[in-house]
């Protein structure tokens, strides 16, 4: 490496610091205000779920590529990488699907269960959060403190389906506000069958991310290639001095670009389209019809 190379690196770096703040002034980011709204950064970064401490890795990951390979391309591009990757990667977020199903099927038996035994409908859901699954024992807990706070049971009940967050849970809420509001026999038994449906429908979960662990498998080998490609690249200076000219930083962010579009279609596959819920959004600012001041509760 010429004696010239850290300051060219320093240069790249502060170059494309300069380019990422002159952009942020022309999205329009600037000071919060006290008492407005959340700048529309912000707003993105909770909708991705970005915590300070990856922006920070990724930031870092990708000077650091740029320091070492001087291709502005390939430190934009290592950034949203470094945070993409893992998760596109991870089997959490399916395997915790699952189990929360899981958890709403043994908790729906225990209900049945307590019901049978001449329990209160509002009394068998508070006593049955002490038991509740880790997956769903917050929001059954949220549930139960509700109850007892002489909250409805028919707004306790969609608070509790807007925690769970997916359509079985709806199915839940929706049977036990049904029973709610007639107050009539034979609940138990309905809830015994939905647990039924609801191991069914775990069942049907696993076939289908068993047939997508194969999408998974082929993103990984496709990750370990670019890796190893990259690298390839990094030690043969004169294999990829092409990539020093602007033509080639050219090719280079069309080659990143086709590989993130093919990544992200993999991982779409992977993942599958989420469930559609079919009770409509009640919190604040997703209410349908909701006015300030008004009182959404049903009586």
């Amino acid at each position: 490496m010429s004696p010239g190379a850290p300051i060219a690196a320093l240069a790249g770096a502060l170059t494309t610091a300069g380019l990422l703040l002159t952009a942020a002034a022309i999205a329009g980011i600037t000071a919060p205000v006290p008492g407005a709204p959340p700048p529309r950064w912000k707003a993105a970064a909770r909708r991705l779920q970005v915590t300070g401490r990856q922006a920070v890795i990724a930031a870092a990951a990708g000077v650091a590529v740029l320091a070492v390979t001087r291709w502005p391309v390939a430190a934009i591009a290592t950034a949203p990488a470094v945070i993409a990757i893992p998760r596109i990667l991870s089997r959490r977020p399916a395997h915790a699907k699952i189990a929360k199903l899981e958890a709403l099927e043994s908790w729906t038996r225990r209900l049945a269960s307590v019901l049978a035994a001449s329990r209160g409908l509002e009394d068998a859901m508070i006593h049955s959060a002490g038991a509740a699954a880790p997956p769903i024992k917050p929001a059954v807990t949220a549930l139960a403190t509700a109850l007892q706070r002489r909250v409805g049971t028919v707004p306790a009940l969609l608070a509790f389906a807007e925690a769970i967050g997916d359509p079985v849970g709806d199915l839940i809420a929706t049977a036990l506000v049904m029973a709610a509001e007639r107050r009539g026999p034979g609940v138990h038994a309905v809830l015994a069958e939905l647990a039924n449906d609801v191991g069914k429908d775990v069942a049907s979960r696993r076939e289908v991310e068993a047939e997508r662990a194969a999408y998974r498998t082929a993103l990984a080998w496709i990750v370990a290639f670019l890796l190893g490609y990259s690298a390839f690249l990094i030690a043969r200076r004169s294999y990829s001095a092409p990539y020093s000219t602007p033509a080639g930083q050219t090719v280079l962010a069309a080659v990143a670009c086709c590989y993130a579009g093919g990544l992200w279609w993999l991982h779409r596959l992977a993942a599958g389209p989420a469930p559609a819920r079919f009770l409509p959004d009640r919190s604040p600012a997703g209410e349908p019809g909701a006015q300030p001041g008004s009182d959404t509760r049903q009586p």
